[in-house]
């Protein structure tokens, strides 16, 4: 089932003529980006423009709603060692620390905190994802040469990046 929807995505991938492709659970639209139902509760996502989303006979949404100003807890009530925090948490609404957006903590997150041993997190879910994405390598893949034998390899580091780039022989041999 993977493997057939792995191919999906790169057949619906050449069809858009894009290379900005990634999967994402429960997630939540983001603009400039047309939202694709795909087989199962995996969403894929296709940066384009309006008229691209459009003129393929997709639904376009702008100006999703956004819930702003109706927090009911400060952060400033809630300590930042996770060993301290109250299940209380649950029932506040927070406002996001860099964009204003309202987001809950659920049980399940609060629960995983706590495992992790990690702070309750300040920002909405959509900045935090974001972030996420801004470290990721861009969507696109650059032609190099492997640094030990020199065949040509595509490779999602860029040719100015100073990582060292092997084919997958030359991977095995190396790590193996």
């Amino acid at each position: 089932e993977n493997y057939e929807t792995a191919l999906a995505i790169k057949e619906k991938r050449k069809e858009c003529g894009t290379r900005f492709l990634f999967w994402r659970h429960h997630g939540r639209i983001r603009q400039p980006i047309s939202r694709v139902r795909s087989l199962g509760t995996v969403e894929v996502q296709f940066e384009m423009k309006k008229e691209d989303a459009i003129a393929k006979g997709w639904n376009w949404r702008e100006n999703l709603p956004v819930t702003k100003g109706k927090e009911t807890m400060q952060w400033r009530a809630i300590p930042f060692d996770i060993a301290k925090v109250d299940d209380l948490i649950l029932h506040g609404v927070f406002a996001c620390e860099a964009t204003g957006k309202n987001f809950k903590i659920t049980k399940q997150e609060l629960e995983f905190y706590r495992q992790s041993r990690l702070p309750v997190p300040r920002l909405h879910p959509d900045e935090r994802h974001r972030m996420r994405m801004a470290l990721r390598n861009p969507r696109k893949l650059w032609n190099r040469t492997c640094a030990k034998c020199g065949k040509e390899v595509e490779t999602s580091y860029a040719p100015e990046r100073p990582e060292i780039v092997y084919c997958e022989s030359c991977y095995l041999e190396v790590v193996y």
